[in-house]
């Protein structure tokens, strides 16, 4: 239990990506859409805000929440007239914690609850307000071919996940800007921060390459990764040597 007291970005991660989660019923849900999380810590000290969308699909809600740990998918969740629920699993220090949440929908822009872990006594507050309400489905327009992204696209902090071959997790960031025209940044892992190299972004498509150097690896790694429609970054990555692997990238929704 004292563990989980000392990992605020945890909270960071489970608080934001709390939202996601909600239930629909009918047409179009109360809760689908774009929303901005603040979330607090047990003894309501911290504020640890973070931004999530909710689509539904098939009558069904899905989720997904852009924390300072990267993208993560929401499961479990019902809706009860205008209370909804569910549950999120996290991984802490190589372990699965698992997080329940319980919340209130009020003038069908605010969600006020509470998080709570599921095996120990932990919990705070968290609310949300709407950023962006999902469109109807019957005014959904006919698919249209993804436009070109410009460079000023893919700048600012990306929050990454990816998962290396011996299993574990790992979370980092790329920090982008544009420079003269050009795109340039920062690969970001715990204490280290390398700058990035030949950095291009052409037709919805981000390729960059970085030195990676601990006490033990030291290879240069190339990332390439498609900016989806829902303005993700979907890609893999590659190091000397022939270890590889897939990640995904969010930004928190600009307010």
């Amino acid at each position: 239990m004292s563990r989980l007291q000392v990992q605020p970005l945890s909270l960071v991660s489970f608080l934001v990506v709390s939202l996601a989660k909600a239930h629909a019923l009918g047409a179009a849900s109360p809760v689908a859409g774009k929303w901005s999380v603040v979330a607090k810590s047990p003894d309501g000290g911290r504020d640890y805000p973070s931004s999530l969308e909710i689509s539904e699909e098939g009558g069904q809600l899905k989720g997904k929440s852009t924390s300072a740990l990267g993208v993560t998918e929401l499961q479990s969740v019902r809706l009860d007239g205008e209370q909804f629920s569910f549950e999120i699993v996290l991984t802490i220090d190589d372990n699965k914690v698992a997080f329940r949440i319980g919340a209130a929908l009020r003038d069908g822009n605010r969600l006020e609850g509470r998080w709570k872990t599921r095996d120990a006594d932990f919990s705070g507050e968290w609310t949300a307000r709407r950023v962006e309400a999902a469109p109807r489905p019957e005014a959904a327009p006919a698919p249209k071919p993804a436009a070109v992204a410009a460079p000023r696209t893919f700048t600012g902090t990306w929050y990454a996940v990816t998962t290396i071959p011996d299993g574990s997790r790992r979370d980092f960031r790329l920090e982008l800007a544009e420079e003269n025209g050009r795109l340039a940044g920062k690969f970001v892992l715990r204490e280290m921060k390398v700058d990035l190299r030949d950095v291009t972004a052409k037709d919805g498509v981000l390729r960059l390459r970085f030195p990676f150097r601990t006490a033990e690896v030291e290879a240069l790694v190339t990332m390439e990764a498609q900016l989806t429609a829902e303005g993700t970054l979907k890609g893999k990555w590659s190091a000397e040597g022939g270890e590889s692997g897939e990640f995904t990238a969010g930004k928190p929704v600009d307010l």
